[in-house]
């Protein structure tokens, strides 16, 4: 209920589609709260673009994103995984929070854009992996950040004719 609420009013919601690796869990491969109506799930990716051998899959699934030997910052001291501010990690849980990057970025381009405007224009920008189109093993294929800010605005968007600023005029 809280995940249908707080879609309703404007956020958009991305989950770890789960590390166990198939797709007979959940929702045909994703477990809560990935498998909500919701929810944006993410399965995890390697680094030379396929599926992780840890990462579920399926048509409860709906996009890919890195997921090995992520770069993030770490808890301090003994409270961390290395002891240092930054570590590498692996999951889908490493995946998740980088499609819900791309989701910041596009709400950040498009601020009167819905969930549901967001959400269409970052499934229609992934980059297909696999079978062409949407297929059960990567599902609508890899978030791709630059193509999804180069959708067109949602309709309720104000600024549909951007400036591009190419200088570094205004840094000054």
């Amino acid at each position: 209920d809280m995940y249908t609420s707080t879609w309703n009013s404007g956020v958009l919601h991305f989950a770890s589609a789960g590390n166990g690796g198939d797709d007979s869990i959940g929702d045909n491969g994703s477990g809560f709260p990935g498998s909500a109506s919701w929810v944006i799930s993410v399965s995890a990716l390697d680094p030379d673009g396929t599926l992780t051998s840890f990462s579920n899959y399926g048509t409860g699934c709906d996009l890919c994103a890195p997921g090995i030997a992520v770069y993030t910052t770490d808890r301090s001291d003994s409270a961390g995984y290395s002891g240092n501010d930054y570590t590498y990690f692996a999951g889908t849980s490493a995946a998740s929070p980088c499609a819900a990057g791309v989701g910041a970025l596009m709400a950040a381009q498009f601020p009167f854009a819905t969930p549901s405007q967001l959400r269409t224009a970052i499934f229609n920008s992934c980059r297909d992996l696999g079978t062409a189109g949407i297929d059960t093993f990567y599902n609508r294929g890899f978030i791709n950040a630059f193509n999804a800010l180069r959708e067109n605005a949602p309709s309720n968007d104000t600024c549909s004719s951007p400036i591009v600023i190419d200088s570094n005029f205004y840094a000054n």
